[in-house]
């Protein structure tokens, strides 16, 4: 298993700071990165985002005022797309109880990748940044293809966030007032659900991924958690 440095420093993992550009290569990094996801019931790892404004903060204030349901994705995931509706309705019923935020990390399919054509949706055609102020423009441009009303914060181009969550290519989390990890989705795309009837289409599931995170889709664990 790797080792990672505490605090706001660089990561060890192979895969940080690069584009994926194959299937090998992303199943090299899923599974290796679930080794070291953030389990329920864990303190949640503080790492670096930036703001809407460019500010660079500790992922922890976004969980500073109470809960918040956090969104881990990109613009070129094209189950996110999928499910872009579905998580505009979880927020419609739960965003005036709890705060939702976005993280937005390393493209899933940028034009560099031998996976650019997905079979599923059209994906927008776009580069992976290189840049942290190129990413932080891309965000923008995210919310406003994705017509989401809360607010997207930016990983750093060294993917420091993105790696210590394993949110890669897309996954929820639900962290309490308290910065415990209470819900930890299963990994997109075979788990990316936020609603009950949110269809997954894609299968089977790998066998190492079978028993991590939580089956239930974050509505479901929403209206247990908040009643």
């Amino acid at each position: 298993m790797l080792s990672y440095e505490v605090g706001l420093g660089q990561t060890n993992d192979p895969d940080a700071g690069k584009t994926i550009v194959s299937d090998e290569q992303a199943i090299h990094l899923l599974h290796r990165r679930q080794q070291t996801a953030p389990a329920e019931g864990s303190p949640a790892p503080i790492s670096e985002v930036i703001a809407p404004d460019a500010r660079r903060l500790p992922i922890s204030e976004l969980w500073q005022d109470g809960p918040v349901v956090l969104l881990f994705t990109s613009m070129t995931c094209d189950h996110m797309i999928r499910a872009r509706e579905d998580t505009l309705r979880l927020y419609q019923r739960f965003g005036n109880t709890i705060d939702f935020a976005m993280i937005y990390i390393r493209e899933a399919h940028p034009v560099e990748s031998d996976e650019f054509v997905s079979e599923f949706v059209e994906i927008p055609v776009v580069s992976d940044p290189a840049t942290d102020s190129y990413r932080r423009l891309q965000a923008g441009i995210c919310q406003r293809f994705f017509e989401f009303p809360f607010p997207v914060f930016t990983d750093p181009v060294d993917d420091r966030t993105a790696v210590e969550w394993a949110g890669w290519p897309s996954r929820f989390y639900v962290v309490d007032g308290e910065g415990i990890v209470v819900f930890q989705g299963m990994l997109g795309p075979w788990g990316l659900k936020p609603t009950k009837d949110h269809e997954l289409i894609i299968d089977p599931v790998p066998e190492w991924l079978a028993e991590t995170g939580n089956v239930k889709s974050v509505e479901e664990f929403l209206e247990g958690f908040l009643e």
